[in-house]
């Protein structure tokens, strides 16, 4: 596969994750049983793999989408800019941050201080 002039070779088969991601969804449902979790996946990166997940979760849940970004095409320039924030309070709610890759920590810990996620 070709992404953007970069070439990636098959490493983990496609079941092999289907079945983790399975696996991760019912774990989430028998700890989150009787609450209502706040899943909070971030934009673009891990849109995939959140829809993938939520067609698993049972347990009564909200999603709900943020977007930071650093990067300049594949190079991260250490700058968060937000693109699109949280418009409620989490404030006293189970939040699952749903991410793709961490690399730098930056997003997450963005995401995770205490600044509001707001555009």
């Amino acid at each position: 596969m070709k992404i953007k002039g970069l070439e990636f070779a098959e490493f983990i088969p496609e079941e092999v994750i289907r079945q983790k991601v399975r696996s991760l969804a019912a774990q989430v449902n028998a700890f989150y049983d009787g609450r209502s979790p706040v899943f909070l996946p971030v934009l673009n990166g891990s849109f995939m793999f959140a829809s993938d997940m939520l067609k698993h979760i049972t347990v009564a849940c909200k999603v709900s989408f943020v977007k930071v970004s650093s990067y300049d095409g594949v190079h991260s320039s250490g700058q968060l800019r937000t693109l699109i924030g949280v418009d409620e309070s989490l404030f006293n709610q189970d939040v699952l941050v749903v991410e793709d890759i961490v690399d730098t920590g930056l997003t997450l810990q963005k995401i995770i201080s205490e600044e509001p996620l707001l555009p």
